[in-house]
């Protein structure tokens, strides 16, 4: 089975949010990126009632904007699904993707995650390599303020952006590279306007016989969809 990106959906707000209900059918993995403020009060993170979401590590930017990466393996993709997150005071954003062909048990492989130490109009979440061909990256990053010019190298898709909004959310950005040999990555997203910045990077193992060529058919801004 082909590596295939399935659907994507956002959503924004200072407390509690909701992204979708968003049809998920076919995928085998669900990946959530998701930017809050420390500072305020996080509930609960990304949840549809149906799936579990494993967190992976966070990283916080100087700031007080934190990243963090979730998924969901082998997910029930019976009905369109409902991602929310609850909170107060966390200015948060979310970005929901689905892909296909990706192992339905023990698929995550490998993290990393960086954050600047100012502002900064460039950052990297680290070193990253898979252990295998075939794999799925997959990067986000959580941007303290307005930015444009958003952009990534290394191959990575054209990213998904929710713009930074005061006083409502951090600024959220998601893409995703499959690889067709396993090797080091390190992608850099770029912007113009310096602000302070926290990204992380995980890979994803594929399915037997799993290959890969992405096809972006239309860029984001917030609740943009891919298909």
């Amino acid at each position: 089975m082909a590596i295939a990106f399935i659907d994507s959906d956002t959503s924004a707000a200072s407390g509690n949010l909701s992204a979708g209900p968003v049809d998920m059918a076919g995928a085998s993995l669900i990946v959530c990126a998701h930017v809050y403020y420390s500072l305020g009060t996080l509930t609960s993170g990304p949840d549809d009632g149906v799936n579990t979401y494993v967190p992976l590590p966070l990283r916080e930017a100087p700031d007080n904007g934190v990243i963090r990466l979730y998924y969901a393996e082998n997910p029930d993709v019976s009905s369109p699904l409902t991602v929310e997150t609850v909170g107060s005071g966390v200015f948060n954003a979310l970005i929901v993707a689905g892909f296909s062909g990706v192992k339905l048990s023990s698929a995550f492989d490998q993290n990393n995650d960086g954050a600047t130490g100012g502002p900064t109009t460039s950052l990297q979440p680290g070193p990253t390599t898979p252990t295998e061909d075939n794999e799925l990256l997959v990067t986000a990053i959580g941007l303290g303020g307005t930015i444009s010019g958003l952009g990534i190298n290394s191959g990575f898709s054209s990213p998904i952006h929710i713009p930074y909004q005061a006083a409502t959310n951090f600024g959220l950005a998601f893409s995703y590279l499959v690889q067709s040999s396993a090797a080091e990555v390190n992608p850099l997203f770029s912007w113009t306007t310096s602000v302070e910045a926290a990204q992380s990077i995980a890979t994803f193992r594929a399915a037997a016989g799993a290959v890969f060529v992405p096809q972006l058919l239309s860029v984001t801004q917030s609740n943009l969809r891919w298909r």
